[in-house]
């Protein structure tokens, strides 16, 4: 098993120093190529792994019995050494453009960039899948109830495109006009010296502007929480009162929803008026709506597991054991701590080695939770 959790933190530090690199210190605008919506569907792909990697924990947590027979076969079978040099390889091929090209040029050869990060990334994944255990316990493994598991990581891989999607209704929902009027808003309340231009939905705090695009409207937000409690109700099905779920839950997340991307423009607003204009463009920006979704995600599950009432079992929520007891909760959550602390960090600090020791701070109170577990 530490052989798995291993090979996810090599995986996980290699997407965020893929992402560092090609988003922060690059200098390359998708508004420079001619394939704009490629280019920005390949800039998401940090985002796409992070909601799959959300969905398939809350999978593991669901479905326990499946989980434990994926760790006894990570335990049992070890993979192919052969991984490891797959995802070295992986890793070189999605550099390569930077030692081929001058960065100026990467626009120009925008499709050639496309393969090498494609296949890079196909590498770097297939790799660390092959270090942690064979193939055919990983098909067992995905395909154990049919195609429920590869179907849900299927739909968290294109909930990005369906909140993109979603901003086709951007004028009929008019939802730009109240996130704009409400973080306007909350900046005076705040005394905040603040300009707005409402046609074009241009806020100014201080010497900062912000324009708030349909993206940030909250309409991306509203699709990617309908997506994630679709595939939630999937995996609970038959076990969920529907019209409770949809009718009492739904419509709160999406308020939820709706209040954390204000309070995200509000603070993307105030790092760039206070803090660091750079910070709040290439730090909080790129990862703040990841963080505000994990955030959302995670309460969703919090709320629909522990409370009895969405269920068709009253009081199976206190039927549950304390996740400190969990030995499912001890192998997955201190890891799960730490990927989300990485983008917590990224999230607020300019600089993340000084956000550093929140993460340890962050890591050392999980392990505390897990105690009696770690002391046997």
């Amino acid at each position: 098993m530490s052989r798995a959790i291993l090979a996810a933190l090599i995986f996980a530090a290699e997407l965020v120093v893929i992402a560092l690199v090609y988003q922060v210190l690059v200098n390359f605008d998708c508004f420079q190529t001619d394939y704009y919506r490629t280019c920005r569907s390949l800039r998401s792909g940090v985002t796409r792994g992070g909601v799959m990697l959300v969905v398939l924990v809350i999978y593991g947590l669901i479905r326990t019995k499946r989980f434990f027979q994926l760790i006894k076969s990570i335990q049992t079978h070890r993979g192919s050494h052969f991984g490891l040099v797959l995802n070295g390889l992986g890793l070189l091929v999605v550099f390569l453009p930077l030692l081929l090209f001058p960065q100026d040029a990467l626009a120009q050869n925008f499709l050639l960039l496309l393969v090498f990060l494609v296949t890079g990334g196909l590498l770097l994944s297939f790799g660390v899948m092959m270090w942690i255990m064979p193939w055919h316990d990983w098909r067992a493994f995905l395909f154990g109830e049919g195609w429920l598991l590869p179907g849900i990581l299927i739909g968290a891989f294109f909930l990005p495109d369906l909140a993109v999607s979603a901003t086709y209704i951007w004028n009929l929902a008019a939802m730009n006009h109240a996130t704009f009027y409400v973080v306007f808003v909350g900046l005076q309340s705040l005394g905040v010296e603040t300009f707005a231009r409402p046609e074009d939905f241009l806020i100014v705090a201080h010497d900062f502007p912000v324009t708030i695009a349909k993206q940030c409207s909250g309409v991306e937000g509203l699709a990617l929480t309908t997506g994630f409690m679709v595939i939630y109700a999937l995996l609970m099905r038959g076990e969920l009162i529907s019209r409770r779920y949809w009718g009492v839950l739904f419509p709160s997340a999406l308020l939820l929803s709706w209040i954390l991307i204000i309070v995200g423009i509000i603070g993307l607003l105030l790092i760039g008026a206070f803090v660091s204009p750079q910070h709040a463009i290439n730090g909080f920006h790129s990862y703040g709506g990841w963080f505000m979704f994990t955030v959302l995600a995670i309460s969703i599950v919090v709320v629909a597991n522990s409370v009895g009432w969405f269920h068709k079992t009253q009081g199976k929520g206190a039927k549950t054991p304390p996740i400190s007891r969990d030995p499912l909760a001890f192998q997955i959550l201190p890891m799960v701590v730490l990927l989300v602390s990485g983008v917590l960090v990224n999230t607020f600090w300019g600089n993340p080695v000084a956000g550093y020791p929140l993460q340890a701070g962050l890591m050392l109170l999980v392990l505390l939770y897990f105690r009696k577990q770690i002391i046997g």
